[in-house]
């Protein structure tokens, strides 16, 4: 980990192995393919001009994500061991702190930005079923690895919890699956608020070959065994990185972001 920019490891990331046992995260892909909206997820399908065309150069890779459109949607038959059913909510109103929440629950402050948009609520209402259980548990390591403890300093950023619901990715060597150097944060609201990403590891290196998740660091890309399952990176989402592409078999990851309302901060 590099601290020369100052006392927090603005250009580092965290690895924390067993995050989620091997049984959590093969429910976890077996409610994502079944339960969830299935988009393909390309960059460059929504260009521009009279000739458009599809380009898969930079990203390649199918993306599953909780449906917030279907209130009654649940996962009872997924058998989950230990929870019940999870709903999911809409907010169909424009920006409102109450849809912004904290993972304790409470709402921080958040003063909506002039371009107001449409917010979708991660946090079920009614029910603390599986996608609540999800929530909990990756909000806690997230504000383990934010706060730091003797080790690591920890960023110290100023978050606020979940905006964005969690993307179940499918990297397949049949779609030659990749993700090419990007960022995770954007212009534009929500992505303008995001803070902290995370990825877990969900299925084993031996069902896949390539893949690897490298970040570019000062001068060099740094590369490290991100393989273990259950285990969950988290980095700064100004970091540039990418996936190399898979050549044999799929690659499964849950990722996502936590953020805030204090920009730079």
């Amino acid at each position: 980990m590099n601290n020369s920019f100052g006392p927090y490891p603005i250009d580092s990331m965290i690895y924390l192995p067993g995050v989620f046992t091997p049984e959590e995260c093969q429910q976890i892909i077996k409610i994502g393919t079944e339960h969830w909206s299935k988009t393909e997820g390309s960059i460059g399908d929504e260009t521009w001009g009279e000739n458009k065309k599809m380009d898969y150069s930079i990203r390649t890779t199918t993306i599953y994500t909780p449906n917030p459109n279907e209130p009654e949607q649940n996962t009872a038959d997924a058998n989950f061991p230990g929870h019940s059913p999870m709903k999911f909510t809409k907010s169909d109103t424009t920006t409102d702190p109450s849809n912004f929440v904290k993972h304790d629950g409470s709402v921080p402050r958040f003063k909506p930005a002039d371009n107001q948009y449409n917010m979708k609520s991660v946090m079920p209402t009614e029910s603390k079923g599986f996608q609540h259980w999800l929530y909990q548990k990756i909000m806690n390591e997230v504000r383990v690895a934010n706060n730091g403890n003797e080790y690591f300093p920890g960023w110290q950023f100023n978050i606020g919890g979940i905006l964005e619901m969690p993307q179940l990715m499918v990297y397949e060597s049949s779609k030659n699956g990749h993700y090419e150097w990007h960022i995770d944060i954007g212009p534009y609201e929500p992505a303008c608020r995001r803070k902290i990403a995370y990825t877990l590891i969900l299925n084993s290196k031996e069902e896949y070959d390539g893949g690897k998740l490298l970040f570019k660091l000062e001068k060099d890309e740094h590369h490290r065994e991100f393989y273990e399952v259950g285990g969950m990176i988290m980095f700064p989402t100004y970091l540039l990185h990418k996936v190399t592409p898979i050549t044999r078999g799929n690659r499964y990851i849950l990722c996502g972001w936590i953020h805030g309302d204090k920009p730079w901060q």
